[in-house]
């Protein structure tokens, strides 16, 4: 914290407000860094602890020290005294007879009686939940003085000797002090033994959430003490939003400050009312870093939080069983964290996380930890990955770098680029591998074309890939006018490479009338670019076309006819190989072959007398008149398609639409599917095979946490799982 801050608050909340936020705050935050996790000890458990060390001490009563009196009770801090012969170093108990309990009568549950029995070394014991010395066995007696007197740090300690202890604590601050001034001037000295066993004991969750709240109390009630900083509290102990985070959101809001990120995402990982999903505790660190990385990105320097009418109250509920009731405080902070619109913004966030980390998730509820190999990274998203690089990512990227050299586009060899996993895939890769190498590629700053993202076939070895740079991927999945113009740049490669050759200029003039055409932007541009440099280096022939063509209405396919027409017309004549091309591409789209000629020389409306050559004036209105063909058939893709009879026909599962859900329950007539059958029910029904697969896993995981498809040549489902979504 700076001397900013502090002058700040001064203007703002004048000194005594001041010193008590700053000094709550500070005090919060060191005791936060110092806790660990562990189990609950529940209602009713017990527990065998390890045998005190040493013989069994002769039962006698101890001579108290001249500052302590049976009456009086209690030891203070420092002060030693004596049981059973055994020492009690430093204070901090009741020791005396017949002290009543707070509430209800009875003895007080932590009065250390000394005519009561210990019995010998090394015996065993059980304790309940809420112990009291009175009732405890003679064994445990013997442990806890024992313990007492080693300076109560053994770890190994039954937990319910910890809370006698603790009992002690908390009726001397929350009891004693109401009306002792000695005893409220031992606060901080009662906080620093609180702090002190949290160290040592927070492995209890039970012990931990008592301590941190009875903690967080003190803090508020002194307002005074020793400066500490650390971080945020990393969690709940107790089920309740810290005091630490309320007061920490308060102040900003009061100096009119954006709540820092990290207070942000203790707020998140806090708040009993934020419920997060299953990848924020499975991946803890990739949420946090993503979850900084967005807030930030969104809201700057921090969430705006306005003051509010309600004010911040402290509230306490001792474990001790001597009380009856919570202890409350109220303070002037206004409580900000109750406010409906900032949680509900932090929880979007935390959705938004979640929903982009679950892929990674999913890995790691597989396979265990999936650290940071690189089919795992591929799984991460973008801006992660680019904020936070591991090793292997960054020997990809430089590998990358070095291949592309100062070229835009480089066609190399799949092997040059992908190597070592097309070696570990005996030379041709499965398509879930080729995804996640397309992902990968792009969180390297790099895209490859083809791309099975983007409909191109998987990867294997001696086939060509076109090599880009990628600074900013923005898009992960084509957008309806990149397929329209992938399309046409398939069909046009087939044109243009028909007389044999294609020059730099032509390659160019295709590209770029297609990119303006279907208005693509600037990324997209440079991925069909790359495309059609692949198309070029390998040719894909007529394989596929048909299906896809199939889906256009008669105008659309005309459509297509024409632009193709102006593209053989492009560097000004016709060539013999180019008509044979066209009339084959005429067949496919269903059009009449002879209508080729007819296009060519008269009939269309591009209609010139056939030149040797084309005059410049001549050229340039044929490619307007493509860019206007190219503007028709912009739209091809998103014409909704209306779904086949036999998905309209199956009944619908709740989330999904009618064709997946049809898939959904065809799926379940077999145990397995060959990839193929597979693929042939996705045609079927009018789904794209690897799209459905990850939209019915997706919706499997988030109801069940687990996919409901598995394998990749042979696809195996999950029989109890598609019975428990089954409607």
């Amino acid at each position: 914290m700076t001397a900013g801050y502090f002058l700040s608050m001064k203007r703002l909340l004048g000194w005594a407000g001041l010193v008590a936020a700053s000094l709550i705050v500070a005090r919060l935050l060191a005791l936060r860094a110092r806790k660990r996790d562990g189990a609950v000890p529940e209602p009713g458990q017990t527990r065998r602890p390890s045998a005190p060390a040493g013989g069994a001490s002769q039962v006698r009563e101890s001579r108290p020290s001249p500052s302590v009196t049976s009456a009086a009770c209690w030891v203070p801090p420092g002060r030693a005294a004596e049981v059973r012969g055994l020492p009690v170093p430093s204070g901090l108990v009741y020791i005396g007879r017949g002290l009543a309990a707070v509430h209800g009568g009875g003895i007080e549950p932590c009065l250390i009686d000394p005519d009561l029995p210990v019995s010998a070394a090394g015996a065993a014991f059980e304790l309940g939940y809420w112990p009291s010395y009175s009732r405890i066995p003679e064994a445990a007696r013997a442990a806890l003085l024992r313990w007492m007197a080693g300076g109560r740090k053994d770890p190994a300690i039954d937990i319910g000797c910890v809370f006698l202890a603790f009992y002690a604590l908390e009726r001397r601050a929350l009891h004693d002090a109401e009306s002792d001034p000695a005893a409220r001037a031992e606060l901080p000295s009662i906080l620093a033994e609180v702090e002190r066993l949290l160290g040592i004991y927070s492995g209890s969750r039970s012990f931990r959430g008592y301590a941190s709240s009875f903690a967080d109390f003190l803090c508020f009630e002194l307002g005074a003490g020793a400066m500490r900083e650390g971080p945020p509290p990393a969690g709940s102990p107790n089920g309740e939003l810290p005091l630490a985070v309320r007061i920490t959101a308060a102040t900003c809001a009061i100096r009119g400050e954006g709540l820092p990120a990290a207070w942000a995402l203790s707020w998140v990982r806090s708040d009993p009312e934020i419920k997060l999903r299953t990848p924020a505790a499975r991946c803890p660190l990739e949420f946090e870093r993503l979850f900084l990385l967005r807030y930030r990105a969104r809201h700057g320097d921090g969430l705006r939080l306005k003051p509010c009418k309600g004010l911040v109250q402290v509230r306490y509920r001792p474990a001790s069983p001597s009380f009856d009731a919570e202890v409350e405080r109220k303070t002037g902070f206004p409580d900000v964290c109750a406010l409906m619109a900032p949680r509900r913004r932090l929880q979007e966030l935390a959705e938004e996380c979640c929903d982009a980390l679950a892929p990674f998730s999913r890995r790691a509820g597989r396979e265990g930890d999936p650290g940071f190999a690189l089919e795992a990274t591929a799984l991460l998203p973008a801006d992660l990955v680019a904020a936070h690089p591991p090793g292997e990512l960054l020997m990809l990227r430089e590998a990358l770098a070095a291949l592309l050299g100062q070229q835009e586009i480089a066609v190399v060899q799949a092997e040059e680029a992908l190597g070592p996993w097309l070696t570990a895939g005996a030379g041709k890769l499965s398509k879930k591998a080729s995804l996640q190498l397309g992902r990968l590629v792009s969180h390297a700053g790099f895209g490859l074309e083809p791309d099975l993202r983007f409909g191109g076939p998987a990867y294997q070895q001696g086939q060509p890939v076109a090599l880009f740079r990628l600074d900013q991927e923005r898009h992960s999945s084509p957008t309806a006018a990149y397929r329209a113009a992938a399309l046409l740049l398939h069909l046009s490669a087939l044109v243009s490479a028909a007389d044999g050759s294609v020059s730099e200029a032509e390659e160019r003039r295709l590209e770029a009338h297609l990119a303006e055409g279907m208005q693509l932007d600037a990324e997209e541009r440079l991925r069909l670019h790359a495309h059609l440099r692949w198309q070029l280096a390998a040719p894909q022939g007529t394989v596929g076309l048909k299906k896809r063509l199939e889906a256009l209405d008669a105008e659309r396919r005309r459509g297509i006819g024409l632009f193709l027409v102006q593209v053989a017309w492009s560097d000004g004549r016709i060539e013999a190989g180019e008509v044979r091309v066209l009339e084959k591409i005429y067949r496919l789209l269903g059009l009449d072959p002879a209508q080729v000629h007819e296009d060519l020389h008269g009939g269309g409306p591009a209609a010139e007398p056939r030149p040797a050559t084309l005059d410049p004036e001549a050229l340039a209105r044929k490619l307007e008149e493509t860019a206007a063909v190219s503007s028709l058939l912009s739209g091809i893709f998103e014409d909704p398609q209306p779904a086949p009879a036999a998905a309209a026909a199956a009944p619908v599962v709740e989330g999904l639409d009618a064709a997946h859900s049809a898939l959904f329950q065809r799926l379940g007539e077999r145990p397995a599917w060959p990839r193929a059958d597979y693929e042939a029910l996705a045609e079927e029904l009018g789904v794209l095979p690897d799209g459905a697969l990850d939209i019915l896993n997706e919706y499997a995981f988030e109801r069940c946490d687990e996919p409901l498809i598995e394998g990749d040549e042979l696809l195996e489902v999950q029989t109890r799982i598609h019975q428990q979504l089954k409607p």
